[in-house]
C-alpha cells in the first residue's frame, strides 16, 4: 500500500534529519492502569506537559487528580479554555471547538494579517531539499511558524505542507521559512 511506504519515508525524513525522539517511558517505571468500571468513562490527553482530562462521574476526576499529585508536581488550572491551539467553549449539554484566535495569533506573529489566501496550499509535487548553500534562519521562529500543525485538527488541507516544512526544521533555511509562510 503506498500510503505505507509514503508513512514510512515520513518517519525516515524525520530520522535524518534529527527532529524528534521517542522517549521510552517503560524504562522509567511507568505504568498503564485499568479499570473494570462498565459504567463510568474517563478520558486523559497528554502532549508534553500539559494534561486535560473529563470523567461521566466527578468521583473519577478527582481520584485521577489525587492519582497524578501523588506521582508528579503539578497543579490544577481549572476549566479548559485553551489547549494546543484550540479555544474550548462548554456549556452543560456541548461544546465547541475554534481556532480562530490561535491562526489570528499566528498570521500576526508572521506578518500575514493581510496576505492573500490561496486555494491549494502547497502542490503535493512539491520538492523541497536540505538547500545546504542556502541562508540559516533562526531555528525558534521557524519552528513557531512550523507550530501551524496545530491548525491541521480544523485545516487538514495544510497538512502536507506543515508537515514537508516540518522535516526541516533541525537546520532551517530561508528556502523552508518561505515555503512554510
Amino acid at each position: 500500500m503506498k500510503w505505507i511506504v509514503d508513512m514510512q519515508e515520513e518517519l525516515n525524513q524525520f530520522i535524518t534529519n534529527e527532529v524528534w525522539t521517542l522517549v521510552p517511558k517503560a524504562e522509567k517505571g511507568f505504568e498503564w492502569t485499568q479499570t473494570s468500571s462498565k459504567t463510568a468513562i474517563i478520558l486523559v490527553q497528554i502532549y508534553v506537559y500539559d494534561i486535560i482530562f473529563g470523567a461521566t462521574n466527578d468521583s473519577l476526576c478527582e481520584e485521577f487528580v489525587a492519582t497524578m499529585q501523588g506521582e508528579f508536581e503539578m497543579s490544577m488550572m481549572g476549566e479548559l479554555l485553551f489547549f494546543l491551539g484550540l479555544q474550548v467553549k462548554q456549556s452543560k449539554d456541548d461544546f465547541f471547538l475554534s481556532q480562530t484566535k490561535y491562526c489570528k495569533e499566528i498570521l500576526k506573529k508572521f506578518e500575514m494579517e493581510i496576505c492573500k489566501k490561496a486555494s491549494t496550499p502547497m502542490s503535493t509535487s512539491c520538492y523541497m531539499n536540505a538547500d545546504l548553500a542556502g541562508t540559516t534562519v533562526d531555528q525558534t521562529k521557524f519552528r513557531g511558524l512550523i507550530g501551524l500543525v496545530y491548525l491541521t485538527a480544523s485545516r487538514p488541507d495544510i497538512m502536507f505542507a506543515v508537515c514537508l516544512c516540518a522535516r526541516f526544521q533541525s537546520n532551517p533555511k530561508e528556502s523552508h521559512f518561505k515555503a512554510g509562510k
